[in-house]
């Protein structure tokens, strides 16, 4: 690591649910959590021509998909959302990554993503110790859509303009 880098933290990439499925967006942090395990795949097509000895491999884009599980709190606003769809399959929702230290203070850098939510069984397997929820987030459209968070108003924006309330 250079002399005069600082390394940015994990904190320092939030992430972000919408669990309002009506007009108004209803961004819960993402917090107490133990595990958050991005994974994206490239989605390809692969022509079998018959006039190459090897042919080329198109990527059309990438699926993303995000297991994760965390402590559950009593009163969360995310702990409530999982629990009223505890038995539900694709609950749509929207994640926004945040990375805190691009932009500026009131714009920062953000991408944002309709996902299909497919709760796990809460479990206690670890006596004494909170009960743990989670499950998997599976995308649910064409890709992240590139854009700028507001960290004071909890709103996403298209491009690079500034979130606005």
């Amino acid at each position: 690591m250079s002399e005069n880098a600082a390394p940015i933290w994990g904190n320092e990439l939030e992430y972000y649910i919408n669990t309002d499925t009506g007009e108004a967006a209803a961004w819960t942090k993402v917090t107490e959590l133990l595990t958050w395990e991005p994974s994206a795949e490239p989605k390809t097509y692969e022509p079998a021509w018959l006039d190459r000895k090897v042919s080329p491999v198109f990527v059309q884009g990438r699926t993303c998909s995000i297991n994760w599980t965390k402590d559950t709190v009593k009163n969360g606003a995310l702990e409530a959302w999982v629990m009223e769809h505890r038995n539900e399959t694709d609950v749509a929702c929207e994640v926004c990554r945040v990375f805190t230290w691009l932009g500026t203070a009131a714009a920062q850098t953000a991408d944002m993503a309709s996902f299909l939510f497919n709760p796990a069984d809460p479990s206690n397997a670890n006596g004494g110790q909170p009960v743990v929820t989670g499950g998997t987030l599976n995308m649910a459209d064409d890709g992240w859509t590139e854009g700028t968070w507001n960290p004071s108003t909890k709103a996403f924006a298209a491009g690079s303009a500034p979130a606005q309330a």
